[in-house]
Formats: C-alpha cells, structure tokens, sequence
C-alpha cells in the first residue's frame, strides 16, 4: 500500500518526474490488509488522491492525503490512510541551490552514521533461511519464497539488526515484474520491515506474538531507487525505539551497498500484536505455534460464568503472587475515596448547570449518579469502618497503591470530565499505575462483585 501511494504521487508529478529526488510519506495508519483473492474475480484496490491547500505558492511541495479502499462482499473497505509528497528539486540561483547541497549533505552524514552505528553493534548472525523457518516455526511469520529477501542477517540482544537484500532480487521468481517498473518493489519494501521482527526476535530464535505493521510516523524514499542500474545491492539497519505491551517500533536506515549513499529511512515503523502465547511452558509440543499466524486467542465471556467459575477462571489466569488480590480493608477505603470524589465532582457538576459531554464521558457522569444514589454500597460505614473519617484516609491513601491512584484521579475528575486533562496521562505517569497492585486490585473487584466491573473494563484497565 505504500508503494501505491509513491507511485501516485509519482504519476500526479507529471513532467516535473525528471526533478523528483524522492518521495516523503507521514502519519500513514494500516487498518486491514488487502485479501488476495484467488478466484477468477482476484482482487482489486484503489487510491484516492487529495491534494492540500499550500499556505505558499511553492509547488515543488505539494502534499497529498491518501486512502486506500479494497472491495469484501461488493462494498469498498477502507485498508489505509496517510499523507505523502513528491520531493522535487527547485530552480534554485547558485547560493540556494549551495545551501541546499550543504543540507543535504549533513543529512546523509548523520544517516551513514546512523547506519553504522546500528550495524556495528550486531555481533550475531543467523542463515536466511534458518531465520525464516524459526519466525514460520516460533512466531507465525510464513513468509513465502517471493519475499524471503534478507541476506547477511545479524543482530544483537538490544534490538538491532542489519542484513542486506538485493533492491530487485524479486526478478529471480518474478520474471514478468520488470515490465511494469516502480521506486521500490513491494516485496523489497516489506523485507526491509523484516528487520523490525529480527531485531524483536534475537534473530527469529525467541518466540513473539505474530505482529501487524500497523503505524508509520515518516518514510523517506530516494527516487535513486527508481534510478538504479542492475540489480543494486542495498545494506539495512534498524534499532528498536520503543516497546510496550502490544506494540514495538523501530526505525529504520537503508544504504546503496557501493556507495553508501541513505536511500531510505523509515521512522515509527510499529508493529502491533494480533496473537499471544499459550502460558504453559510446554505449548510448542503440539506444534500449535507454527500454526499462529493471525490466530485468534479464545477467552471465555464472564457473563456466561457462574459466580464460582469466574473466580476460578481469574485465580488461574493470575496465578501469581503479584496478582494476589489486596487486603479487602485496601479495597474498602479505595472505594470510600471514589464515593467522596464522584460526589464532589456531582456538586460542581451541577453548580455549573447542564452541559453537554462527549459520548463516553456522558456514560461516565451517567453511571457516577448511580453510584451517588446508591452510596450505601461504598461508604464506610457500609464495611464496618464507620470509626473512620474519610479526610484521615484521604491523607494516608499515599501508603497504598490502589488507594494513591483513586486519591490521583479523583483530584483530577472534574478537569478530565471538562477536557481540560488528559485520564491516561494522570493515570499512567509516575508510576502510579503500578501493574502488580492495579490488576489484583481489579481481579479482586470482579470476582467480589461483577456488577462494579465487566471483563472489557478489566481489559481496558491493564496497564
């Protein structure tokens, strides 16, 4: 999809293609891959093309946003979206076009270093072919021979990786594809984004949940690609940039192998986890993993369980010490501090007067009322802590995680339910979500009264 919108973008150019010096694409987000169908209908896609309104008279920077739709069930299906521009070179006077080379050339510079710097920290090495039977056989990556493209694969145990790859080597199987030239073939492309799996995967020899290419804040593309003589040979290297429980990213630098000239670069490459493990130490034995690619994890649905059967689903599936659930006073003094804040925030509500809320937050102050007229669930005196006063809790509620959290998003309700602060930002900086005592606080909660939570609001809360 990628390669459709540089070659739109390289069509709308017209006669200027001769000045291209290539290609910028940003923001791009993957929704659902193109089907392939193999009947004799096959499949068919296509690319909207809207240019931008320039602030400037510059035309040698026109920007275009781009969606790419294919057809499922005679209906046009929405696959991607992003923006991409056609860098061409300017009648510049000589001073300008001076300053430009100088640019340019720092670029480039801080690129070959780049690269170097990411490939000279891989010391291990791997066969293509190893590396492509363990990611079919650990991870559900079953790359078919088409786009078995890395050669001289290395990498570290930090999240680098380098290989080559030859920029056409999708002639040897595709003997038909030169007719139709492009910048950068789609086979070629997604070898170059094999490297993020390397990185993640020590070589394909560590097992990780089958990944969708799902985000890309920026590319740069050369047009020397486009340009090339023969069959180039082209070096790349990626480290990683950033990891969190689903999604890793990565970025990206690709070099003409003979003259180490940058012709590609590719920022915010993330990839997004559409599988997870079996927890069981043993799941392998069965060769249930190589069968993972866009395999769906099954869990049950707690509102078809018995009270007994969901307790004993969560225990299993937490069982570990960190999950145990928190003592039940903890529990207790964390629901006192929401009643003390829902009902504050209520006051100021209705000081304000009505007032219009986005949809969730509508839902929210919806069930806040609820809770309020129904407090005699969640005060102290409900739980036989009536000796207590809730001002004494509230100064202590610093000593314990679950109840530091709701003191911290009670202070901050009426500013988020006003838009004027950020839920995730409060909830998750500093540490204050902390995984261990946040999702046993949850468990804890649902398995005493799954009227307060449902599965998906466990779900949505993990950190």
């Amino acid at each position: 999809m990628l390669v459709m919108a540089i070659e739109a973008v390289r069509q709308l150019t017209g006669p200027n293609e001769h000045r291209i010096s290539g290609y910028r694409l940003r923001n791009v987000r993957f929704l659902r891959a193109i089907t392939v169908n193999r009947s004799e209908r096959g499949s068919e896609a296509r690319i909207q093309m809207r240019p931008r309104k320039q602030a400037t008279n510059n035309t040698n920077l026109t920007w275009y946003d781009w969606r790419i739709y294919t057809t499922a069930d005679d209906e046009w299906i929405e696959c991607a979206y992003g923006s991409v521009m056609a860098e061409v070179d300017p009648d510049a006077n000589p001073e300008q076009a001076d300053a430009s080379s100088a640019r340019r050339l720092r670029f480039m510079q801080d690129l070959r270093q780049e690269h170097e710097d990411d490939a000279g920290k891989c010391s291990l090495g791997v066969y293509h072919t190893q590396l492509y039977q363990n990611m079919a056989k650990y991870s559900g990556f079953d790359y078919g021979p088409y786009f078995q493209q890395l050669r001289n694969i290395s990498y570290d145990r930090s999240g680098h990786a380098s290989a080559t790859l030859a920029l056409r080597g999708y002639s040897e199987t595709m003997p038909y594809a030169h007719e139709d030239p492009c910048v950068i073939h789609p086979t070629t492309l997604d070898a170059i984004c094999h490297l993020q799996m390397v990185a993640l995967s020590k070589g394909g020899w560590q097992p990780i949940p089958t990944m969708m290419f799902s985000h890309l804040k920026d590319l740069w593309v050369s047009h020397k690609l486009f340009t090339a003589e023969n069959n180039a040979q082209i070096r790349a290297a990626t480290h990683e940039t950033m990891r969190s429980f689903r999604e890793a990213e990565c970025k990206t630098v690709v070099l003409l192998a003979d003259s180490l000239e940058p012709v590609l670069v590719a920022e915010g490459q993330r990839g997004t986890a559409i599988t997870s493990f079996p927890r069981s130490s043993n799941s392998n034995s069965d060769g249930s993993a190589s069968r993972m690619s866009y395999g769906i994890s099954y869990q049950p649905d707690l509102s078809l369980l018995t009270m007994k059967e969901t307790q004993d689903y969560l225990m299993s599936t937490f069982n570990d010490p960190r999950y145990r659930p928190p003592p039940k006073a903890n529990v207790d003094r964390g629901d006192a501090i929401a009643l003390y804040f829902v009902e504050s925030v209520l006051k100021q509500l209705d000081i304000d007067g009505p007032q219009h809320y986005e949809d969730h937050f509508e839902r929210y102050v919806a069930w806040m009322r609820r809770v309020a007229a129904n407090r005699h669930k969640w005060t102290l005196e409900s739980r036989g802590l009536g000796h207590m006063d809730i001002q004494e809790i509230l100064r202590e509620a610093d000593n314990e995680p679950t109840q530091r959290l709701a003191r911290k998003v009670g202070e901050n309700l009426y500013q988020i339910l006003k838009g004027k602060a950020n839920a995730l930002q409060i909830i998750f900086e500093g540490g204050l979500a902390d995984g261990k005592h946040y999702i046993a606080a949850l468990v804890h909660q649902l398995t005493v009264n799954r009227s307060l939570l449902s599965f998906r609001d466990v779900l949505s809360r993990l950190p």
